[in-house]
């Protein structure tokens, strides 16, 4: 948050003087909608603008996804140029008990074939681009688990169940460079999913040896007015 000086007038017996002194001033309104943001489905009032049957996400092969706007448009295959995770949780979602991490997969319309830090967003050419983020607990696997690697990506309970998303225009997130920043625009699809867990081999093995500072909650003005709930329709 920036500051800036005001000057008060102070009188100290018959002298008065004008002392400057700092005062808060709101962060920057960004052209680009901010991320990330309160998007608890529980909260009162709801940060909620509407619902959705429909996913901007219309099919996720994880190395690549079809993107559909919301607001209209053609259909577009965007490719996996990034994942990384958060060392503590970036989005609220409201869990009970908070989780431990934050993952980011980031899709492009264009990716860099080599040479770049697939860690990072170096490899995301040109947009638009799409965050599909989840959260996790970080835990050591049982001793007498059985489980293919990978299977943290399978965290919801079977393929019958109601999974929820939030869903918005925002923007690219991790550390301020300075008060205010605005950074880069970016669509995003959040599990809202509060039981899953990752453990730390395959955290590291995936998303990278060491994880990314979470950027602050943004409100205000500096979020978009399209933060959409979406319960797909039970197949049938």
């Amino acid at each position: 948050m920036r500051t800036k000086d005001i000057a008060v007038s102070v009188t100290l017996g018959l002298l008065t003087l004008a002392v400057p002194i700092r005062a808060a001033e709101s962060p920057a309104v960004c052209s680009t909608p901010q991320s990330p943001r309160n998007i608890d489905p529980r909260a009162v009032p709801s940060p909620y603008n509407g619902t959705s049957t429909v996913s901007i996400v219309k099919a996720n092969h994880w190395n690549d996804i079809i993107y559909k706007p919301r607001g209209g448009g053609p259909e577009q295959t965007l490719y996996l140029c990034g994942m990384h995770y958060h060392d503590s949780p970036e989005n609220a979602q409201g869990c009970r008990f908070a989780p431990d991490v934050e993952v980011h997969y980031v899709y492009a319309s264009r990716v860099k074939p080599q040479g770049c830090d697939f860690r990072h967003l170096d490899c995301c050419l040109a947009g638009p681009f799409v965050v599909i983020a989840e959260q996790y607990r970080v835990q050591a696997p049982a001793k007498d688990a059985n489980s293919e690697l990978g299977d943290w990506r399978k965290p919801h309970p079977g393929p019958e169940a109601m999974m929820q998303y939030a869903e918005w225009s925002g923007s690219t997130t991790g550390p301020d460079h300075h008060p205010g920043e605005c950074k880069p625009a970016a669509q995003w699809r959040f599990v809202l999913f509060c039981d899953g867990t990752i453990d730390p081999f395959t955290l590291k093995l995936f998303f990278g040896e060491k994880g990314q500072e979470a950027r602050a909650l943004q409100s205000g003005a500096r979020v978009s007015r399209d933060l959409t709930l979406v319960t797909p329709r039970s197949p049938r």
